[in-house]
């Protein structure tokens, strides 16, 4: 009798569990922010720690928030804190940069204000974490070439928020605004950030604007040529204008 509840028990068929009882798993959105303040030493001493400030604001505000803050003051720093990020397998949706550029805007001094690395550098730096949006606090990084060269070195980059002129620490407050909206909801309120663009503007005389990978996909070879000179002209009227 036993080896025949033992058969009936061998033959009967797994029952099936209810859909309902089975917890779903859901891709969780990465929504990590990675603020990268670049050659801290000379900001420090010009008391522009902008990136350091930024984080602090945010980690009050959204405190379970996953953001990260690299200060880099040397070369070697740089290279150990980006290869621990790579060792915690981390990707970030948004990356803030703080720096400054070199006098043609066509580098960025990472570790250093006596060298400058190309954009195309930066890129090979931020391709693995594979960032969505870039903001650039670095003066003239707004311009057509640096864009450019970003976009085609991160595959995964859709926006980049720069200005193609300076750059003051009066456009922290409406930053701190601008990246938190952008970063959680994407460009589902284009009018409110046209808003706060507009509001910038007034109180800084600051430019900010966003380059998307559309603005680059057709006619680049033409743009190449006409954006640069375009750009020296809007800089001219911007310097009357900051200075009035």
């Amino acid at each position: 009798m036993a080896k025949k509840n033992k058969a009936l028990q061998n033959n009967r068929k797994p029952s099936r569990k209810n859909p309902a009882s089975v917890p779903k798993k859901y891709p969780q959105k990465n929504k990590n922010l990675l603020i990268l303040e670049c050659d801290s030493l000379s900001l420090e001493v010009q008391k522009l720690t902008f990136g350091l400030e930024l984080y602090e604001h945010w980690k009050s505000s959204f405190p379970a928030a996953n953001i990260r803050l690299v200060r880099v003051e040397t070369k070697s720093m740089l290279l150990d804190s980006f290869s621990k990020l790579a060792e915690e397998l981390l990707t970030f949706d948004t990356v803030v940069i703080v720096g400054h550029s070199n006098t043609s805007a066509s580098g960025l001094h990472l570790y250093s204000r006596l060298i400058s690395e190309p954009w195309q550098a930066l890129a090979n730096w931020l391709s693995p974490f594979q960032p969505k949006k870039l903001f650039l606090i670095v003066c003239g990084a707004g311009k057509w070439s640096p864009s450019e060269t970003l976009f085609a070195g991160i595959d995964t980059l859709q926006e980049i928020h720069a200005s193609p002129f300076n750059i003051n620490i009066e456009m922290a407050s409406v930053l701190k605004l601008i990246v938190p909206i952008v970063r959680n909801t994407g460009n589902k309120h284009q009018g409110l950030l046209a808003a706060l663009r507009v509001a910038n503007f007034v109180k800084t005389k600051g430019v900010l604007i966003c380059h998307t990978r559309k603005d680059f996909d057709s006619q680049p070879a033409i743009k190449r040529r006409i954006m640069p000179p375009l750009e020296e002209a809007a800089k001219v009227l911007w310097d009357k204008y900051r200075r009035t």
